[in-house]
């Protein structure tokens, strides 16, 4: 869990980047496994981020 964690914020981190593409966003998304992950509120909130970017 704390790596979900851990990911998830990296993910908020990188979504800022007007050059990731949407691709490289959603692999390392997908690449946690769903058990790593108690609330999605922190993949939510990348996501969120890296769509007004």
């Amino acid at each position: 869990m704390l790596v979900g964690k851990l990911i998830d914020g990296y993910l908020s981190e990188i979504a800022l980047d007007t050059n990731l593409k949407s691709e490289n966003f959603l692999e390392l998304a997908f690449e946690l496994p769903e058990q790593a992950r108690v609330y999605d509120d922190g993949l939510y909130r990348a996501v969120d981020v890296y769509l007004k970017v």
